[in-house]
């Protein structure tokens, strides 16, 4: 093993209009698949039954596309990578995914650095709608929206920010399960409540503790 411990490497990875359409639980299966073809090594739990040492991030709801979505790699004890060979790996990884433009970025994480589960608190959407999204019709509206409509356990729980821009709503959304904002619920509430229609829902980015794209 490493002095430090075994390296991590942090994935960046799309989800496309294609795979959007497929499960949390289809997209592990579908990631493990993709490691293997593109050789690259992942270290298993020392338990009884062991389990891949893969870090994922918050599950995305069906039918949301992404292009930020991260995981966490551990590498087995005798694996230890520098950029060349993490470069090459995702040169892998993107050959393997095709037709899919699936990997985005491979970076290796410092021994120190949170994991996923601690270091993501938020994620950022867009709606994209019809003209009833535009500046004008919602901004006076949004305080409605900021409100949580429904109640606290309603479909806007874990909103933290909305803005409109023309066509496109921009929101910020908690990921924590004692909070989680669900951008399912939030369409739904937007076209029961506003009668606006939405016809694509798309999570652009992680956000760290201090609001900034991971």
């Amino acid at each position: 093993m490493k002095p430090g411990g075994r390296q991590r490497l942090r994935l960046r990875y799309r989800k496309d209009d294609v795979l959007m359409y497929i499960s949390h639980r289809d997209l592990l299966r579908l990631v493990f698949k993709l490691l293997r073809r593109a050789e690259i090594p992942f270290a298993f739990s020392g338990h009884f039954s062991p389990k891949p040492r893969v870090t994922f991030g918050p599950a995305l709801s069906l039918g949301v596309s992404a292009d930020n979505e991260l995981l966490d790699i551990e590498l087995p004890d005798s694996t230890a990578w520098d950029a060349q060979e993490t470069e090459a790996a995702l040169k892998r990884l993107a050959q393997a995914a095709l037709p899919r433009d699936f990997a985005a970025g491979m970076t290796g994480l410092s021994p120190g650095q949170p994991s996923i589960a601690a270091e993501v608190k938020a994620a950022r959407y867009h709606v994209t709608g019809d003209a009833g999204l535009e500046t004008g019709y919602l901004i006076p509206r949004a305080p409605a929206l900021l409100e949580g409509t429904g109640g606290a356990d309603g479909p806007l729980r874990g909103l933290l920010s909305l803005e409109a821009h023309q066509d496109m709503l921009v929101i910020d959304g908690l990921v924590q399960p004692s909070g989680s904002f669900s951008i399912v619920r939030a369409g739904t509430c937007l076209r029961d409540t506003f009668g606006l229609r939405y016809t694509r829902l798309h999570r652009a980015c992680l956000l760290g503790e201090d609001g900034m794209p991971l």
